[in-house]
């Protein structure tokens, strides 16, 4: 049997039996912005910039996503997680965001180390990112995940991320 916390595909049958519940953070990126609809309804967007006769500037989330500890490979010459330049909104443009308090509960810091080249990745203080069928942030000295992510990159990427209530 598997672990209703190990496929999110489980977790949305067991919250449609009667199960846990679950906050839902999605990502969209669109035509026109990466937009994040937080669970509170509150919308946090990054607008694709497009100029006549240039190519489109697609908004570069990494350093954001470095400070948060969820990027799609360890932090390579972006910040980590407790860097003291995460501190800045310019770089981390989550800073003070509803996306950030969503990722409350998976707090990485120390060393990142990615365990596969899939993107599963394990931080010094414990933390660990599994990406197996959709992807699992699991806290330091936990079994289970906090947050579990599905990845649909039809008409363009799209993310569920599902916290336990």
């Amino acid at each position: 049997m598997v672990p209703v916390k190990h496929s999110l595909s489980l977790a949305l049958l067991c919250v449609a039996c009667g199960g846990p519940e679950f906050d839902a953070l999605t990502r969209a990126d669109t035509n026109d912005a990466i937009v994040f609809t937080c669970p509170s309804g509150e919308v946090v967007s990054f607008p694709i910039v497009r100029e006549t006769g240039m190519p489109q500037t697609i908004p570069d989330l990494a350093e954001s996503e470095g400070c948060l500890g969820v990027g799609a490979m360890c932090p390579d010459g972006t910040p980590s997680p407790g860097d003291a330049m995460c501190d800045d909104a310019n770089v981390n443009r989550f800073r003070g965001t509803c996306v950030e308090s969503f990722f409350s509960c998976y707090q990485p810091s120390g060393t990142c180390t990615d365990v596969d080249t899939n993107g599963s990745q394990s931080w010094s203080s414990g933390d660990r990112f599994a990406l197996d069928i959709g992807g699992q942030f699991i806290p330091a000295g936990a079994d289970t995940s906090c947050i579990l992510v599905e990845y649909d990159f039809g008409n363009g990427e799209s993310r569920i991320y599902l916290r336990e209530r």
